[in-house]
């Protein structure tokens, strides 16, 4: 093997030193990016002073203290002692200043709101989904600096994406339309399983075989791997397995004060352990069931939990699952005690949200909880709302876009934010220093320069060339001008320029016999009378006028014809006659 004094002479003289194609260093391009995506309100990150000891007191320095990682340090047990509950609230002013919001990058694909997110547990592929009806998909190592998705398809024609989720595992992809059909995909994109509708004539939803109505969420069991629940329209939480389409593992069917005894289930999720299940309803009232019960009855119900009527769009336990955040239409966040269900803990008012999918998220660390606001078109930006876990104090907000901020996502793995808004872009928020990979690597490629006969299959590139090569002048065959004696000539010619047939107005009309609906409809209810007529009494009603306008036979044989002589009486006798009478009385 060659020395370092070896190699770097080989390279000063323009010799390999090694073989196959030599690695790109993209670390230029990646500073030229991060810079370009900066975000221009970040201020620069100030380090809190130590707190210094109190007279009298002292303070105990350990010999060798861990590095802590900034925005991503795990919270131990609710029974801290009290100096490590100090301690924390020390360090929290430093920790919100090093949440991954440093830098911005905007992935703009769908046509209408963004209202799904989900990203593998890997941080390699996200899925999103909007209310343009189509559901793309991401890839941070394969795309390059345009940011574009790999693949882009409609789940169901003319329904909105209401929700989108990744396995465990990150082999397949759930999709929740506002059909009542949830869909299955695998990681690229193909479709998988259409799971079974059921019959809406049906009146108990526990015996159908399937929701029958729109549905409003879906999500994988944490632990399960072919379990998931989707909640739906029709007062029903459902769960599956994907290895049965046709039906239902169990069903949850909701009975509420209102009246019908029905409503609408707008949001479902598990806890992280999958020991619980929380529905948000239409009628206000928060239901946790037991995954080990019958599900005939909550275990837990909070009525009143949100306004009556005001669509509760998301719920979601802490990583610790004893935590509980709601939000809902009525501008409203709170957050509930698991193990005191009477009150929430604090309420966050004035949180404008428009939209049925408004997300409220846990951070991976369990401190935070993020949110977004929505705003009136062209009236502002949506924020991004951050706030402690403990009582909702708020931490920081960000104007994310002019638009309403409407799913967040906050990836444990490569530690960064992407949310997904109004305006049919997915806000990607990261920090080179304390995030990893993600939209980081995508920005540090050049966009690839595509050849015009490049043809991409999994592509939707609305600005692909259009090939028309006989549209160009080389190709185009020459033609000479028209003269006036050339269009004469043209004119005159009954061939070419035949004129078209006048449309028929009536019957017998330009040579054409034609006719029209309503007597076509006629001849068929006037009765045909040929049968009752006397042929002789037909055929010598024109006699008269063959005499006197002769046309055919007669002035053929005018001169040698000999004149007709017609018999004036049918029958031969007086009896004959009288017996004709008689049958015709008898008919």
């Amino acid at each position: 093997m060659a020395s370092e004094e070896e190699i770097r002479m080989m390279e000063m003289m323009g010799l390999p030193v090694g073989f196959g194609a030599k690695k790109k260093d993209n670390s230029a391009r990646a500073n030229v990016a991060f810079e370009e995506t900066r975000r221009k309100d970040v201020q620069p990150e100030v380090v809190a002073p130590p707190a210094l000891p109190h007279k009298g007191e002292t303070k105990a320095i350990p010999d060798k203290e861990a590095p802590r990682k900034p925005g991503l340090q795990m919270d131990s047990s609710d029974d801290d002692s009290e100096d490590d509950k100090a301690a924390s609230e020390n360090e929290a002013a430093h920790d919100a200043d090093t949440l991954p919001i440093s830098h911005q990058a905007a992935l703009k694909d769908h046509m209408r709101t963004v209202s799904a997110l989900s990203m593998d547990p890997a941080g390699a592929r996200f899925a999103s989904g909007g209310r343009d009806c189509m559901v793309k998909l991401w890839d941070f190592h394969g795309m390059d600096a345009s940011l574009k998705p790999f693949r882009s398809f409609e789940a169901t024609s003319g329904n909105p994406i209401r929700d989108i989720q990744f396995s465990p595992s990150g082999d397949q992809i759930l999709v929740a339309s506002s059909s009542a059909q949830a869909k299955l995909y695998d990681r690229d994109g193909l479709e998988l399983v259409e799971f079974f509708k059921g019959d809406p004539y049906i009146r108990d939803m526990r015996h159908t075989k399937g929701h029958v109505a729109a549905l409003t969420g879906c999500k994988w069991h944490p632990t399960e791997k072919s379990t998931f629940l989707t909640s739906s329209l029709d007062s029903t939480i459902r769960i599956w397995d994907v290895t049965s389409k046709r039906t239902q593992k169990q069903v949850i069917a909701v009975k509420s004060r209102q009246p019908g005894g029905k409503t609408a289930m707008t949001s479902a999720a598990y806890s992280h352990d999958g020991k619980l299940i929380v529905g948000g309803a239409m009628d206000g009232t928060l239901r946790i069931w037991s995954t080990n019960s019958t599900f005939l009855s909550p275990t837990h119900t909070i009525d009143n939990a949100h306004m009556s009527g005001a669509i509760m769009t998301s719920v979601c336990f802490s990583r610790g699952n004893n935590l509980l955040a709601t939000r809902a239409m009525d501008d409203t966040l709170k957050l509930w005690d698991m193990r005191k269900l009477v009150k929430p803990i604090s309420i966050v008012p004035d949180l404008v949200n428009f939209f049925e999918e408004t997300d409220v998220v846990f951070s991976p660390n369990d401190r935070y909880i993020l949110t977004g606001t929505s705003v009136k078109k062209d009236q502002g930006s949506g924020k991004l709302c951050i706030f402690d876990r403990d009582n909702l104090a708020p931490v920081t907000q960000i104007e994310v876009a002019r638009s309403s901020v409407v799913r967040v996502l906050w990836h444990v793995r490569i530690n960064q934010i992407l949310t997904g808004t109004g305006d049919g872009s997915v806000q990607v928020f990261y920090d080179p220093a304390l995030s990893l990979s993600g939209v980081k690597t995508a920005l540090s490629k050049r966009p690839k320069q595509r050849a015009v006969d490049e043809m991409d299959t999994y592509s939707d590139d609305a600005n692909r060339p259009i090939l028309t090569p006989h549209a160009l002048p080389m190709f185009k065959d020459d033609q000479p001008q028209s003269t006036k004696r050339r269009r004469d000539k043209l004119r005159a010619d009954p061939m070419a320029t035949r004129r078209p047939d006048q449309p028929l107005t009536g019957p017998g009309r330009g040579g054409k016999v034609g006719t029209n609906v309503t007597q076509h409809i006629m001849k068929g209810l006037i009765k045909d009378t040929m049968r009752d007529e006397d042929p002789r009494e037909a055929i010598l009603r024109h006699a008269k006028d063959a005499a006197e306008n002769p046309y055919w036979v007669a002035p053929a044989y005018k001169k040698n014809q000999p004149k007709a002589v017609y018999a004036e009486q049918v029958y031969e006798d007086d009896g004959e006659e009288a017996r004709a009478a008689t049958k015709k009385r008898r008919q």
